[in-house]
């Protein structure tokens, strides 16, 4: 629930952020970084520098001579490869795009550390359980694996001598995929690579993470699709229906294949509604088929692939949207909806992209188109509350019809909106779609009003019941249009606190519940400054989680899933630099609500409290020393709704400078040390503003 007024220029900017598309697996993987301050100069002596010399002489050290023949000149060979390669990535550091360079660095740190597993899958180190030496070479696939590794690297010399000239995140991920994904297959000893491991190297973000699709579900959803849109014979899908399926069976193509089977399910639903949908014009009706078919071979060309997977993506997309129109047109909580504009935005964006438009600026417009109806199929589907509230009843219908005024004025605006994505949208109608969002919210919040108003009362303190009372004024005043904006606005406060309300404070609790009482104090008051407490109290929850997270950095099960996440590379020496380091700064903090100055120097430290949060533990037991745990982490592409991926440039960037930190601790240069965490607490504030990282 927000206010319900004419929105500042900052939220049109974040609307129109909010109704963007999600960037997928081929989009530029990158933050907004607007002139970001200099790196510290950390010399030869930094810690990526080292990496590249000492991986640079291991390679020579290691490189087969002409006395090791047979499984010692091939397993020689490719660890000689492995750490060629890393150099080479390593020394692309501050060279080539800023969206790339990162990454290309993280990868060649992630082989550094993992090279050890390699030389003991490959008998060149002594391993657990190991029987003898090379022991892997009695398997022919182990060996051709071995040679494939080794060859690979070499054919790819041109791009990985000179890794600044890779172009996308996306071209990096192909080329390690290619390069390093025959060493799943390598090791003698235990399961090798799993679907799991791949799952915990790129977990789905918190607001799209879902149960691991089942494969031969998804198969039987592809053939279903076909077959109701008559598509089932035809060879093309017939073709990438069976690659698709061999592709699922193999635990590096597994997500990507999920990805493009889900598209083209999507596509062909728009084909199956094509015959009855009405906003459909004849022409898109008649080409349809036909430019599906097209995307469908173009899937078969390296250099239009992207392309043609977007454009299943935006098909998909047209069909969720136009699912959502035929879904919100019978629903009658107060008149019928005018979905005739939905359904004119819709034709026209599809008719645009036939035309040649931009896929992802059609993808944009159809996830516009169904985020706008899903807000009114959400609201409408809200009963009216049966509840004990003083007046909710009659402020729930009032609001509900202010929120007909505005799903009105929104639906009109779809066609203008549509024709606008992918560019900035007009301020006029981008208040059109707020409004009904937040009219939408404030439904939403009404039809739990019950449940806030017993958490107030819950602890039957002064505070907590002054306010409950002062919420049901409040509530009263929403039925007077002249009052809903304001009353609007408190309640959004007092809603937004309660999800603040840390439901374990740790080291903090007696500062937190005085923090809140103090809130509830002055919110009850009307006193103007109950957005700053509430900020007091926000920082007194970060400062809880940033001590569990000191507490844990020593604790390799606590951050399994960090150690498993191919995003970044925050090992245990790493955390524990992080933590020594800032640890006279938790010494120091003051309890006090308004002590904010040393949560901003803390800002590392939060970041890896919040990622401990979010992060899904491994579904098994993970071991970062494993070669297959590292090819998942090396060579997985990641699909488009993995956490954090516009981001993963910074991410890398954090890993790197963590890395540097525990370099400079060790050599005692403090200097070097503070300027370190510095610019590190600048990636990390960037990080925490991400939409998954923020609260509640």
């Amino acid at each position: 629930m927000r206010r319900l007024t004419r929105p500042p220029p900052l939220a049109r900017l974040l609307l129109a952020a909010l109704f963007a598309a999600a960037p997928g697996p081929h989009a530029p993987a990158q933050t907004l970084n607007l002139d970001p301050p200099s790196a510290p100069a950390v010399g030869d002596e930094g810690a990526v520098a080292a990496a590249a010399r000492r991986m640079a002489d291991e390679a020579r050290d290691l490189a087969p001579q002409p006395e090791h023949t047979g499984a010692e000149h091939l397993a020689r060979r490719a660890a000689a490869a492995w750490r060629t390669l890393a150099a080479r990535l390593l020394r692309a550091d501050g060279r080539g795009d800023a969206r790339v360079s990162p990454i290309a660095v993280l990868r060649g740190l992630q082989m550094a550390h993992s090279a050890h597993a390699l030389d003991e899958a490959l008998g060149l180190a002594a391993a657990p359980g190991a029987d003898a030496p090379f022991a892997w070479a009695d398997r022919p696939a182990a060996r051709a694996a071995s040679d494939r590794f080794a060859a690979a690297v070499e054919a790819a010399a041109g791009p990985l001598a000179a890794p600044e000239t890779i172009a996308t995140a996306d071209e990096l991920d192909r080329l390690l995929r290619d390069t390093l994904g025959d060493l799943a297959d390598l090791p003698p000893h235990g399961q090798g690579l799993t679907a799991d491991m791949v799952s915990a190297a790129w977990p789905a973000g918190r607001g799209s993470a879902q149960p691991a699709p089942d494969d031969a579900a998804l198969i039987a959803r592809l053939d279903a699709a076909a077959a109701a849109a008559g598509f089932a014979a035809n060879p093309l899908f017939k073709d990438r229906r069976d690659l698709l399926a061999a592709a699922l069976a193999r635990p590096l193509l597994r997500p990507a294949a999920q990805a493009q089977a889900a598209a083209i399910a999507g596509a062909l639903d728009l084909l199956r509604l094509a015959p009855d949908a009405r906003w459909m014009a004849a022409e898109n009706r008649e080409r349809l088929a036909e430019f599906f078919a097209d995307a469908l071979a173009r899937l078969a060309d390296r250099a239009r692939r992207s392309e043609a997977d977007l454009t299943l993506r935006a098909l998909a997309g047209l069909a969720a949207a136009a699912q959502a129109e035929a879904d919100l047109r019978p629903l009658r909580a107060g008149p019928p909806a005018d979905t005739r504009p939905a359904q004119q935005a819709l034709d026209r964006t599809l008719l645009r992209l036939r035309e040649g438009d931009d896929p992802a600026t059609a993808l944009s417009a159809a996830d516009l188109i169904a985020r706008t109806l899903r807000v009114s199929i959400a609201a409408r589907s809200l009963a009216e509350p049966k509840a004990r509230v003083r007046g909710l009843a009659s402020s729930f219908r009032q609001v509900r019809r202010a929120l007909e005024a505005a799903e009105k004025r929104a639906l009109a605006a779809l066609p203008r909106l549509a024709s606008e994505a992918g560019r900035t949208p007009s301020p006029d109608a981008v208040t059109l779609l707020l409004r009904h969002r937040q009219t939408g919210e404030l439904l939403a919040d009404l039809d739990k009003a019950d449940e806030a108003l017993a958490a107030l009362r819950a602890g039957k303190e002064p505070e907590g019941l002054a306010a409950a009372k002062a919420a049901e004024a409040l509530i009263l005043d929403l039925a007077d249009e002249a009052q809903r904006d304001a009353a609007a606005e408190r309640l959004a406060r007092l809603h937004a606190m309660l999800r603040l309300w840390p439901a374990d404070p740790g080291p903090f609790a007696s500062a937190a519940a005085d923090a809140r009482r103090a809130w509830l104090g002055a919110w009850s008051s009307g006193l103007d400054d109950t957005a700053g407490s509430a900020a007091a109290l926000a920082r007194l929850k970060q400062w809880g989680a940033m001590a569990r997270a000191a507490e844990q950095a020593a604790d390799a099960r606590a951050n399994a899933a960090l150690e498993a996440w191919s995003a970044a590379e925050i090992r245990r020496p790493e955390r524990t630099a992080l933590r020594d380091a800032l640890q006279n700064i938790l010494a120091a903090a003051p309890t006090d609500a308004r002590a904010a100055e040393p949560l901003a120097r803390a800002a590392p430290l939060r970041l890896l409290a919040r990622l401990l949060d979010r992060l899904p533990p491994p579904q098994t037991p993970f071991d970062r020393a494993g070669l297959p745990a590292a090819v998942a982490r090396l060579a997985a592409p990641p699909a488009g709704s993995a956490m954090l991926l516009p981001h993963r440039a910074d991410l890398a960037d954090f890993s790197r400078w963590l890395a540097e930190l525990a370099a400079a601790r060790d050599r005692a240069d403090q200097r070097l040390a503070n300027e370190i965490l510095t610019h590190l607490a600048g990636i990390a504030e960037r990080l925490l503003d991400a939409p998954e990282l923020t609260e509640p």
